[in-house]
């Protein structure tokens, strides 16, 4: 197994969104490029799967079962004690998520987006919590 192919393995990514269709294709996609991926339906639920696993990025949709993307957002920050956790938000229009920086996410993925897209932003996300660049961010 070549070292991109570890690195994928080693990125553990929660999916939550409300369209379960979604969820199913790119959990599917992520899967046979070799990243662990786990989805979620509602806040509560990604809240809890964030408080029993680990995971290294957490993509989360605009429109949640019980909440918007930019509360669950708000709340991973507020609550799950790691810096180690990359967000990538993934509102409708990039628009909707001008201007409120309170979620804070690490970035925007807007839908819809192709493979390509995902997969970039992902690899971003790898090299950006990678310890080489943990430590000089340190």
């Amino acid at each position: 197994m070549g070292l991109y192919q570890e690195k994928r393995k080693a990125m553990r990514i929660l999916l939550v969104d409300l369209d379960h269709n979604l969820l199913e294709v790119l959990r599917g996609n992520l899967a046979t490029l070799g990243f662990q991926v786990k989805i979620s339906e509602s806040g509560a639920a990604a809240l809890e799967e964030l408080s029993r696993g680990t995971y290294t990025t957490v993509l989360v949709g605009d429109e949640l079962a019980d909440m918007s993307g930019h509360e669950l957002c708000r709340s991973i920050r507020g609550h799950i004690r790691t810096h180690l956790l990359y967000l990538i938000l993934m509102p409708r229009k990039q628009a909707e998520h001008a201007g409120n920086n309170l979620a804070r996410p690490d970035d925007v993925l807007a839908k819809p987006f192709a493979m390509p897209e995902l997969i970039a932003a992902l690899l971003t996300a790898e090299r950006r919590m990678s310890p080489t660049v943990q430590g000089l961010a340190a």
